[in-house]
């Protein structure tokens, strides 16, 4: 498995396990969809967690903490090119 993979693989059960934690039963994560990209000849890496309908208009401050939770766990995971995440409500059109 690439690295690239790994890390997706690995971010997304990071996010379905701390993500209740962080937000309670406010929000139902949909699906989480990963891809990686090539820009200046390195790889980036980047998650979208797609919301169920219903919920809470997102709290930006909530979002970037659980970024940074995340990211000290993925540090732990031994993870140094954590991706960047965007959390995207169903209300809005995904693909």
């Amino acid at each position: 498995m690439n690295e690239d993979k790994h890390t997706l693989q690995t971010a997304e059960l990071l996010i379905r396990e701390w993500f209740p934690g962080q937000f309670g039963d406010r929000y139902c994560i949909d699906r989480i969809v990963g891809s990686s990209f090539g820009r200046n000849d390195r790889e980036v890496n980047y998650i979208t967690v797609y919301l169920a309908p219903g919920g809470p208009p997102l709290n930006h401050g909530e979002t970037n903490e659980f970024d940074i939770l995340l990211k000290e766990v993925m540090i732990g995971h031994n993870i140094r090119e954590w991706p960047a995440i965007a959390f995207v409500t169903q209300d809005c059109k995904s693909p």
